[in-house]
């Protein structure tokens, strides 16, 4: 997903981040709501399909937003270590979601990506008026 993430990023070079925020949102919101056992009567492919997408759709919005970010960056080593910590946090909140359940997750990314765009425009609008 990453890599059809920057492939999209490279061919069409999406400026604004505010509809891959919005749909990265929904897909985690789809995400938490989704019942995994409706689709339990469903073939072997088609459960395979959708779950598939279930998982990797958040993750193809992410990787469409560190890549646009990543261009707008003036610091590339600070960017890189920025992914890094949010990897790390990231699989912190993975191993709490044990402890809270699995669909905790998914808000918790939320609230993550939220805090994300935050700074992310914060960054953005300063850098603007230097």
């Amino acid at each position: 997903m990453i890599l059809l993430a920057n492939l999209y990023v490279s061919l069409f070079q999406p400026e604004k981040i505010e509809r891959w925020f919005g749909g990265l949102a929904l897909a985690l919101v789809f995400n938490y709501l989704f019942n995994i056992g409706a689709i339990s009567h469903l073939s072997f492919i088609l459960k395979s399909l959708i779950s598939t997408a279930v998982v990797l759709l958040p993750i193809f919005f992410a990787a469409v937003i560190f890549a646009v970010s990543f261009k707008k960056c003036r610091d590339m080593t600070s960017a890189f270590g920025s992914n890094l910590l949010g990897a790390v946090v990231g699989g912190l909140a993975e191993y709490a979601s044990l402890a809270l359940g699995i669909k905790s997750l998914a808000l918790i990314a939320i609230l993550f990506y939220l805090l994300s765009y935050v700074f992310l425009k914060k960054e953005w609008s300063f850098g603007a008026s230097a």
